[in-house]
């Protein structure tokens, strides 16, 4: 499966025009390392993006990171936010932009984890507005339960069985095939897996079981370490900025928990986490017009025209607000450090 999808990216890969940018400002946006020369990507030769086969394979997982690898030694090594690595569908613009963040956290009991895991989306199908909850940030959760030590091999855990992991049942992608497709993808946690560091790149080896020969195959999966709400700023100030998501998120996200660089110098004197008591209500909003817009005609009661067109000038006063418009202006510049792709 592992080489028949990274086959079928490579032929789409293949008839697509060189990006705009040459493969190094991609990789350094994109906080990509170079491929380790001992290792080759598991995909046939072609070269795209104006990146190498190996470059390309980078996208998608930090195969430097997965050859130096050591399994974790305790719980506490995997505390944190962890922003996924497979960026390779979006940038090549085969997928629509989504991207996936780990929220690991210590469990109830001594060595257990509590692991969040969400698919990162600016706008969901229907025009669904992005999920937020204001105060906590993005909510668009996939899954969510508890890790045990266990599995038989350094690093592992399993699922504890008495307190299994739930699952949202969101629809996050257009296409009822690539939302399977997706959420297929990044099951990790349905059966025993490694954690293994390197540096601030967090491996986890899983197995994924063929239900037609009930067997195991092992793959992997990478992800960098972010700072806690930099995901959380990164997308609310791709939703409410109106940005594209596949140019901004993931080089927003670095720049934000790096706490420097082009994002800063446009937003200035605003930081980017002051700038989320601006964007919020925008995305608030938002949620409120699309729920209002959702309700059918005969359920609309008396006050719905006057609920929506105060959401409409709601909207209108916040675009006016003398602090919002010069950053609205900012992030509409371009000059936020994160090249065109194409």
């Amino acid at each position: 499966m592992r080489r028949l999808v990274f086959f079928a990216l490579s032929a789409w890969l293949g008839a697509l025009p060189a990006a705009a940018q040459d493969c190094a400002t991609l990789m350094a946006a994109f906080r990509v390392p170079e491929p380790p020369r001992n290792v080759r990507a598991p995909a046939p030769p072609t070269e795209a993006l104006g990146c190498t086969r190996d470059q390309l394979a980078m996208f998608q997982k930090n195969l430097a990171a997965i050859a130096e690898a050591a399994p974790v030694a305790g719980p506490e090594q995997l505390y944190g936010t962890w922003l996924g690595d497979n960026v390779l569908g979006y940038v090549a613009g085969i997928m629509v932009p989504g991207q996936e963040v780990l929220r690991i956290a210590p469990g109830e009991a001594p060595g257990s984890l509590h692991v969040r895991q969400y698919w990162i989306k600016a706008v969901l199908p229907d025009g669904a507005p992005m999920p937020w909850t204001p105060g906590a940030g993005y909510a668009g959760l996939l899954s969510e339960g508890r890790l045990i030590p266990g599995g038989g091999r350094k690093g592992g855990y399993t699922r504890d069985y008495d307190d299994s992991f739930a699952y949202s049942g969101r629809s996050f992608e257009f296409d009822r095939s690539v939302d399977l497709f997706v959420k297929f993808s990044v099951n990790y946690f349905e059966r025993p897996l490694a954690f293994l560091r390197d540096g601030d790149t967090l491996v986890i080896r899983y197995n994924r079981m063929d239900p037609y020969m009930r067997e195991d195959t092992e793959d992997t999966a990478t992800f960098t370490r972010v700072a806690d709400d930099a995901p959380d700023i990164a997308i609310l100030l791709v939703a409410a900025g109106e940005l594209s998501q596949a140019q901004h998120f993931d080089c927003l996200s670095h720049q934000i928990s790096e706490g420097q660089g082009p994002l800063f110098d446009a937003l200035a004197p605003l930081s980017p986490a002051e700038t989320v008591r601006l964007l919020e209500p925008v995305a608030m909003a938002d949620a409120e017009r699309y729920a209002l817009s959702r309700v059918t005609p005969d359920a609309q009661g008396a006050d719905w025209a006057e609920r929506m067109q105060a959401v409409a000038e709601g909207l209108i006063a916040l675009y006016d607000d003398p602090e919002f418009r010069p950053l609205m202006e900012a992030l509409a510049s371009g000059d936020l450090g994160c090249p065109p792709l194409y």
